[in-house]
């Protein structure tokens, strides 16, 4: 039996041998642009606590003074992050005479689920 012999040339492969076609994306990068900025909003620990204590409150509101009880953090650090989080678009404030109550915008919520569901698939 030879032995084999091998080569220190690269093997050229045609697209067709290691490629599928992609489908046309869903969504424009002005979209994805939008995405990112989101998921960048909530991709910190303390903004996901909020969310969800929002999500799970009675009413699905809460005003700083009910979310800085809960997460022992400073009044000026949650009222940085909820402000971020309505500048994006996750929450939604209304102003009840002193306090500002909040609440999640679940349009967002339910684009984003949208197009997670939508890549999964």
């Amino acid at each position: 039996m030879a032995p084999a012999t091998t080569t220190d040339e690269p093997r050229i492969f045609s697209i067709t041998e290691c490629c599928s076609p992609v489908a046309t994306p869903h969504f424009t990068s002005t979209d994805a642009d939008n995405l990112a900025r989101v998921l960048k909003a909530i991709a910190e620990p303390a903004r996901l606590q909020i969310l969800n204590l929002i999500r799970v409150s009675e009413t699905d509101d809460a005003c700083v003074c009910d979310i800085t009880d809960s997460l022992n953090l400073s009044q000026p650090t949650i009222s940085y992050h909820l402000k971020k989080m309505v500048e994006i678009g996750l929450l939604k404030m209304e102003k009840r005479g002193y306090w500002n109550w909040y609440s999640i915008n679940d349009e967002q919520l339910a684009g984003l689920q949208k197009i997670f569901t939508t890549a999964l698939a």
